[in-house]
């Protein structure tokens, strides 16, 4: 038995299957028996093609798939061996072998953080809220994943991260509760693909880190109404009070006035009135 032809691609994708078809012929003086073909990646086997049994002159064609991901990028040696398991006896025992080479190209995802949102400044009473893009600038679609987020060393979430085709982006949000972060500078971190499972081009680009100020009271507005009432209340009382004040300090300088022997308007106008009202009461 030898090989007729042989068909396999000169370029492929790590992303991609790689589909190698051969034509095997007898040309020997009698037939052939069932035998076994072995595919080999360079000097590891990786995969076996059962080779059915031939009279003299047939020709059979068969075809082995290489999975994507199998072949690593680099320029790569395709052998394939007929009779690998030596069960046919041959009249030329080195015309069973056939090498190809495919160069394989790395395509890969990317998953990076394009933006990251979070306020300068929060507070131990209120909830804290983070926004952030995910972009796929690789090559290839970034399956599902999980994002972690971090206070520091500490892991305090995780986000859900939809499959992403090349060039895509997607936005997220992660809302830390109230009482979580305590007073201080904190440094919020968020981890794409925290549970590595995406093969990716770049590999350290999957980290970006935000940093909040966390006080410890937030402004109270119902403290800061009353503290506004209260004021405009003194305010209205001291107005009340100067006034009356103003009233005595009248009533007492004309009385003063009438003790030392001067007129008081005041008085002379209250017993005219009581003159006429007595008039209008007989």
């Amino acid at each position: 038995m030898r090989f007729e032809t042989v068909e396999i691609p000169e370029t492929a994708t790590t992303a991609e299957n790689v589909n190698i078809k051969f034509v095997v012929a007898n040309y020997g003086a009698a037939s052939a028996q069932a035998s076994k073909a072995y595919i080999y990646n360079g000097s590891k086997k990786i995969g076996i093609i059962e080779i059915a049994a031939m009279k003299v002159g047939d020709k059979a064609t068969y075809s082995y798939t290489i999975d994507a991901g199998k072949l690593k990028a680099g320029k790569r040696k395709i052998k394939i061996v007929l009779d690998g398991n030596k069960k046919v006896l041959e009249s030329n025992e080195k015309n069973n072998t056939d090498t190809e080479y495919i160069t394989v190209k790395k395509v890969l995802a990317d998953l990076t953080l394009s933006s990251i949102e979070a306020p300068q400044t929060s507070y131990t009473s209120q909830t804290t809220t983070i926004k952030f893009s995910v972009k796929n600038i690789g090559t290839h679609t970034a399956q599902a994943s999980v994002a972690y987020i971090y206070n520091g060393s500490k892991k305090i979430g995780t986000v859900n991260i939809a499959a992403l085709a090349v060039n895509k982006q997607a936005t997220y949000s992660y809302t830390i509760d109230a009482g979580k972060l305590k007073s201080g500078k904190r440094k919020i971190k968020i981890i794409l693909d925290g549970n590595k499972k995406i093969a990716e081009l770049n590999e350290k680009n999957n980290t970006s880190t935000a940093t909040i100020k966390v006080e410890k009271f937030a402004p109270d507005t119902a403290s800061v109404m009353s503290l506004r009432t209260t004021n405009d209340n003194s305010t209205k009382t001291n107005s009340s009070n100067n006034n009356i004040t103003s009233l005595t300090t009248w009533q007492t300088t004309n009385n003063d006035l009438a003790l030392n022997g001067a007129s008081n308007p005041l008085i002379e106008s209250t017993d005219l009135l009581d003159d006429k009202n007595k008039g209008m009461l007989a």
